[in-house]
């Protein structure tokens, strides 16, 4: 089971939703919001998947621009994590996530992963059929 954390204020969010549907893969959707906030067991999770804290910060953010300094230094339980919390404008949305694997932001190239592997085979091979037309 994907779950899909979305942030309503971002289009990607309802992009990941369209492809999951389209797709027609499972998946549970935890509409994040000022009264709804990630906990920090589901942040310290995410954390644990990512290559680097870099995957759950949009870096292209006004917050990030302005904050990026301080974001460096902050110590993950104490600081960043509550910043975070506080801050939904610099989170990478949608995160999709299973037991195995994650994905931030929404391009389609990174999260085809999350289709099963016979579908990813068969796209494969609709793609070395096109190339060879």
């Amino acid at each position: 089971m994907i779950k899909v954390y979305t942030y309503p204020a971002h289009a990607s969010s309802k992009k990941a939703i369209k492809w999951l549907q389209d797709n027609e893969l499972e998946y549970t959707e935890l509409k994040i919001t000022e009264d709804n906030l990630f906990s920090e067991d589901e942040i310290i999770a995410m954390l644990k998947m990512v290559d680097d804290v870099y995957d759950l910060i949009s870096t292209h953010s006004k917050t990030y621009k302005k904050y990026a300094s301080r974001i460096e230094r902050m110590q993950i339980k104490k600081q960043l994590i509550p910043f975070l919390q506080k801050n939904l404008e610099i989170v990478n949305f949608p995160i999709m996530m299973n037991k195995h694997q994650i994905s931030t932001g929404f391009k389609e190239k990174n999260v085809k992963k999350f289709l099963p592997k016979s579908k990813r085979i068969q796209l494969l091979y609709q793609l070395v059929k096109l190339s060879e037309q």
